[in-house]
């Protein structure tokens, strides 16, 4: 542990008031939620996914949260870090467990309940449970409000950050959930998790439709860019024209907007 963080540390005591909060929220689901419990204004530090997230003034963006600098994080003499329970390094919560600093870590949930229970511990830990449970209560009524296609097209979804790092996602991950919720059919079911991309694997799925990230679409180079790859060229999904992107963190966040983008979804897979 390095002097100068030492030293940050120490002097995090000197700052920072019960009426004068700075929180750092790392991972774009929790910042997400803090502004949408109206917290956003005392937010000073964020990291690199949530940098979609619409807040007022300017926080500081920290870097990808597995890999923030503990540097960075004391620097803005924070007096609450919420973070996801992937952010790292362990040095981080080390220096913020002697600087004294309050720290809320939160899961990354799959499922409805899951996501629920997150902004409830959120809210909780910021001392807004009443706007907590009217948040979720707000979610639940996008939900249920959901029109599903009378079809269940099958769903197959590929992560992409550019041709060489392709992803598909299989049984218990949160993009088969969003395409359940959405009245879906789930295209992969032999496997758990994200699995590299296979050429057999995709072909033999035979999705009705091509579910990506509006990230992940842009670094293949577009629609465009889908019809010319070799493998997805060949699936229904992409010879009928069926690709849908969602924005990022609103379909892989499982936050505030999960109702949204449960209805977005369902009506991108209504063919009519």
């Amino acid at each position: 542990m390095s002097l100068s963080c030492l030293a940050l540390a120490a002097s995090l005591g000197l700052y920072g008031t019960a009426a004068e909060e700075r929180l750092v929220t790392l991972g774009g689901a929790v910042t997400d939620i803090v502004a949408h419990l109206g917290q956003g204004e005392k937010i000073v530090g964020i990291d690199s996914t949530s940098t979609t997230v619409e807040l007022p003034g300017e926080p500081k963006e920290l870097g990808f949260f597995r890999r923030v600098a503990p540097s960075g994080v004391l620097s803005l003499r924070p007096t609450h870090v919420l973070a996801v329970d992937e952010t790292g390094p362990k040095e981080l919560f080390d220096l913020l467990a002697k600087a004294k600093v309050k720290v809320t870590r939160v899961g990354s949930p799959t499922s409805v309940d899951g996501a629920q229970a997150r902004i409830m511990k959120i809210a909780q830990a910021l001392g807004v449970e009443a706007k907590g449970k009217a948040l979720v209560a707000k979610m639940q009524a996008s939900l249920d409000a959901v029109q599903r296609p009378a079809s269940k097209p099958k769903v197959l979804f590929v992560y992409a950050r550019g041709p060489g790092t392709l992803l598909v996602a299989g049984r218990d991950t949160g993009p088969e959930s969003l395409v359940r919720l959405a009245g879906g059919e789930f295209a992969v079911s032999a496997f758990e998790g994200f699995k590299p991309f296979s050429s057999e694997a995709v072909l033999e799925s035979a999705p009705d439709v091509l579910l990506m990230t509006t990230n992940g679409l842009s670094s293949m180079g577009g629609q465009d860019g889908i019809r010319k790859h070799p493998v997805l060229s060949k699936t229904p999904a992409v010879q009928a024209g069926r690709i849908v992107a969602i924005d990022d963190l609103r379909l892989l966040g499982f936050g505030p907007d999960l109702g949204e983008a449960v209805k977005e979804l369902a009506e991108k897979l209504d063919p009519s």
